[in-house]
């Protein structure tokens, strides 16, 4: 009995939450493993396993020590969580692509250098006069 091969070390369930498959995807751009990510964060080394794997539901304090280690808003994945909802009742619509909501928050968006700001404009002025030819 010995450990499970690295590839099925990200475990695929068919309902994984969008939580669950957005922390999967951190890691994997990261190049980080989740026992090594768990343990940076101040988790027990399964954690964030458990989470992706649909284990284990995380609490808002789990999720705070994420959010800390990730550079996240503790809000948003509070929300793919579950644990808040956003009000429905405002008549702007909602990005419905949980990874961009994140990357998308005013206070991360108001926090990015100048510079940073400049080229994020260019970008989506760009993929805007694209998507109208």
């Amino acid at each position: 009995m010995g450990r499970k091969p690295k590839d099925d070390s990200y475990g695929k369930r068919n309902s994984q939450s969008p939580l669950a498959l957005y922390l999967d995807r951190l890691c994997r751009e990261r190049n980080i493993s989740l026992r090594a990510a768990s343990l940076a964060a101040g988790l027990g080394e399964a954690t964030l396993g458990n989470i992706v794997r649909g284990y284990r539901h995380p609490d808002p304090a789990t999720l705070r020590k994420i959010a800390i280690y990730f550079g996240l808003s503790e809000d948003a994945l509070l929300e793919m969580a579950g644990h808040r909802t956003t009000n429905n009742n405002t008549s702007r619509p909602e990005i419905n692509d949980p990874e961009l909501r994140v990357y998308l928050l005013p206070d991360r968006i108001n926090n990015l250098p100048r510079r940073d700001l400049n080229l994020l404009k260019d970008v989506l002025r760009h993929l805007m006069e694209e998507n109208k030819s």
